[in-house]
């Protein structure tokens, strides 16, 4: 009988060590992809703050470009230009 007990205690003690192994495991897994999330969203954020950074360049040529255009369009540079 003692015998007998011993063996299902031994059984289960593998049991719960082969349940604890998988979970290690998997805790593993879920911090790798957490950690791969966190990575993810930090290349995204420096990917975003690049465009910011190209969008004001653009906003600043066409602001330039703007004022360009708009001095040709004063009468004495738009007489000049025309052809007859």
């Amino acid at each position: 009988m003692v015998m007998k007990e011993a063996g299902t205690v031994k059984a289960r003690a593998t049991e719960i060590r082969n349940a604890t192994g998988e979970q290690k495991n998997a805790s593993g897994e879920i911090m790798k992809s957490v950690s791969g999330v966190s990575d993810l969203a930090q290349v995204n954020a420096a990917g975003a703050q690049s465009m910011i950074d190209g969008s004001g360049e653009i906003k600043t040529v066409s602001d330039i470009l703007n004022a360009k255009v708009n001095e040709c369009l004063i009468p004495p540079c738009v007489a000049s230009t025309r052809t007859f």
